[in-house]
């Protein structure tokens, strides 16, 4: 059923609502208008290829990460079709889900209309992603962290001193993989006449530093990183490192390669 009127024209009725109640079907004249037999897309098949060794790949393994455990409107992967907006992984506020997995577009029971997408189209992905954190990584020799550096990447360093007297910090090292570039390293340390709590931040915070790396640049095939954080002396307590993502909004362009009906999958 399609409807025109409010400044849409001929739009596909995807769903009813009587008050807070979703209608389970519409009649006219003693006779089902909604839902009617138009065909439904279930799964939409990608190709992927364009990302293959580009930076927008480091950025759509981050996008993915990020939107892994929840979506909302200034975190989310999404796309249209026909004017209907779809948001990817993880949803929010209503929008309609397609899941992803491999280059496959799973829309459940609530896909577009078959006519609507067609192999060898282009669909448009946005990613929309805030500035997050990593896990913070904990007294560690290496740990892996799922997705790669992407420029604009700080580190905060944190570390524990037990005793007033003596030097205390953090040795850390965060590398790609594959690759082995030390994108940051070295030693965080204070000598300060107390007790407590220290951080510092990577670039930033220059002082007290000893045999530092910092390189910020892109390296093409990284898909991880390796973190490790350790303690600098006996009494230098609960070192951790954790990385601070930038905020970045991207588009990414596919090629339709495969439409199945709901009838099919």
């Amino acid at each position: 059923m399609r409807v025109t009127g409010g400044g849409f024209k001929r739009r596909f009725v995807y769903g009813l609502r009587v008050g807070k109640a979703r209608a389970v079907k519409a009649m006219y004249a003693g006779q089902q208008v909604w839902p009617g037999n138009e065909e439904r897309v279930r799964r939409i098949a990608l190709d992927m290829s364009e990302l293959a060794g580009s930076l927008n790949y480091h950025y759509w393994l981050h996008a993915m990460d990020a939107v892994r455990n929840g979506s909302k409107a200034n975190k989310y992967m999404g796309f249209a079709i026909a004017e209907r907006q779809y948001r990817m992984v993880t949803t929010y506020m209503g929008y309609p889900l397609a899941t992803y997995d491999y280059g496959i577009l799973d829309f459940g029971d609530d896909g577009p209309l078959y006519q609507d997408v067609r192999v060898g189209d282009t669909l448009t992905v946005e990613a929309v992603i805030a500035a997050r954190n990593s896990s913070r990584y904990t007294e560690t020799q290496e740990e892996v962290c799922p997705v790669p550096y992407i420029q604009g990447t700080n580190l905060q360093v944190v570390w524990h001193k037990g005793r007033k007297k003596g030097r205390a910090g953090c040795n850390f090292i965060v590398k790609g993989q594959p690759g082995e570039v030390v994108h940051f390293g070295g030693s965080c340390y204070t000598d300060a006449h107390r007790r407590g709590r220290y951080t510092r931040g990577v670039p930033g915070n220059p002082h007290k530093w000893s045999n530092a790396v910092y390189d910020n640049s892109w390296v093409q095939g990284e898909e991880r990183l390796l973190v490790s954080a350790m303690p600098r002396s006996s009494f230098s307590g609960a070192p951790s490192v954790m990385l601070l993502w930038p905020a970045f909004r991207k588009s990414f362009k596919f090629k339709v390669t495969g439409v199945w009906k709901k009838t099919e999958s």
